[in-house]
């Protein structure tokens, strides 16, 4: 098994998430982020005062998926969920078995020791 780490903007989630249903990935884990640097201090106008953003908010997903669907899943990610300026944060990781969990039920009816 592999885990799969990426973050994306909030605008592109929903189609991210949606293209990743439909290949048959489930168990989606979201979470808020906030990714410093990517707005490369952007200033910003707010109410008569500048202000420099240093940091813009995203959202990380993580999933497990086989290994030999690593490489298509990453580049649905990436085509899917990528910044405007074609960059996409995406890790991947290989796990032996998932922590915690007695069971994984899926089409291969995988069983972890």
């Amino acid at each position: 098994m592999n885990w799969i780490t990426a973050v994306v903007p909030p605008e592109r989630f929903r189609g991210v998430v949606e293209a990743l249903e439909l290949q048959g990935v489930t168990g989606i884990v979201a979470t808020n982020a906030q990714v410093h640097g990517w707005a490369g201090g952007r200033t910003l106008a707010h109410r008569g005062s500048k202000h420099v953003q240093q940091s813009i908010p995203s959202i990380r997903i993580e999933f497990a998926t086989y290994p030999d669907c690593t490489e298509a899943m990453t580049a649905l990610i990436v085509q899917m969920g990528g910044m405007p300026s074609g960059v996409a944060n995406v890790w991947v990781q290989t796990a032996i078995s998932p922590v915690g969990a007695a069971d994984i039920v899926s089409d291969r009816a995988l069983v972890s020791s």
